[in-house]
This record gives C-alpha cells, sequence and structure tokens, in this order.
C-alpha cells in the first residue's frame, strides 16, 4: 500500500508542479481536467495520467484549491430556488383570506 502500480513518481512531481504552476499563475481555473490538459500540452509523448491519479497527487501534496460549500438549508429559499415573489406574495394573501373565511 502507498506505492504507485502504473505511474511513477516523476509523473507525480510533474502533476504537483503543473498544480504549483496553476495556482502561482492564478488561473481561474485549477481542477483535474486542467491540470490533465497541461500535462499533455507539455509532455506529448507521454501517457497522460488519469484524473483520479492527479487528484490523489494533489490532495497528498496539501493543494487542493477547493473551498467547502456555503450551508443553505433554509436560508433565504425563495431566492434560492428562484421563485417569482410576486407569486409568493399572492399566495400568501391568498391562504391568509382562506384562513379568515373559515372562521
Amino acid at each position: 500500500k502507498g506505492t504507485l502500480r502504473k505511474y511513477t513518481p516523476l509523473v507525480r512531481e510533474r502533476v504537483i508542479a503543473l498544480k504549483q504552476a496553476r495556482i502561482d499563475r492564478q488561473k481561474y481555473f485549477l481542477g483535474s481536467p486542467y491540470v490533465q490538459m497541461d500535462y499533455v500540452k507539455r509532455y506529448p509523448k507521454q501517457e497522460r495520467p488519469s484524473l483520479w491519479f492527479i487528484d490523489e497527487s494533489v490532495r497528498r501534496a496539501g493543494l487542493q484549491t477547493h473551498a467547502p460549500k456555503k450551508r443553505t438549508q433554509g436560508q433565504n429559499i425563495v431566492q434560492r430556488h428562484r421563485f417569482p415573489i410576486k407569486t409568493i406574495v399572492g399566495l400568501g394573501r391568498i391562504q391568509q383570506a382562506c384562513d379568515f373565511s373559515r372562521e
């Protein structure tokens, strides 16, 4: 366990260097598909590493760049689901009228 079977340590070092270069140049796209495309451009005769291998190498090197998603449960649900505000207000008034007429 912990040893490479398909790729060499040289490939791992190259992947880490490409990821670090993308971070240093402040590129907008930092994901593994873009690192894979950079690898193919830089080393066209070499076999391209898999996305899983790139993700794993980047994770082990501590270069992950994604931030955790914001928690959105129950916060501003109307805006999050893009419901039309006018319709929501109208439905609320209809509900109030129904509640009032039942009494």
